[in-house]
C-alpha cells in the first residue's frame, strides 16, 4: 500500500495517470472520501487528468462527496471566494 496524505495526494494521482495505475487513482479518491476536508475538495478540483477515464474517476468521486449534506455545508458555507473559481460545468 502507498501513503496518502494531503500532501502527496494530488502527486499521486498526477504519477498514477501518468503511467496508468487505476488502483492508485482509486485508492487516492477513497482517502479522499474518508479525509475529505474543504481545501482537499478545491484541491482535487483543479487536479487534471490525461486519461479520460481516470478524469471521470475523479469528477465521480468530487459530486459524491458533495452528496454528504456535511460535505455540501463545508464546501459552501464560505463559498464568495470559492465558487467563482468553480468550473461553469461543476
Amino acid at each position: 500500500t502507498c501513503h496518502v496524505d494531503q500532501g502527496n495526494v494530488k502527486a499521486l494521482m498526477h504519477i498514477a495517470d501518468k503511467y496508468c495505475i487505476e488502483d492508485i487513482v482509486k485508492h487516492c479518491l477513497q482517502w479522499m472520501q474518508d479525509n475529505f476536508t474543504v481545501g482537499l475538495f478545491y484541491h482535487l478540483l483543479t487536479v487534471q487528468m490525461s486519461h479520460e477515464h481516470f478524469g471521470r474517476l475523479l469528477w465521480n468521486s468530487l459530486l459524491k462527496a458533495l452528496r454528504s449534506r456535511r460535505h455540501f455545508a463545508l464546501v459552501t458555507a464560505d463559498a464568495e471566494e470559492h465558487l467563482e473559481k468553480l468550473p461553469v460545468s461543476f
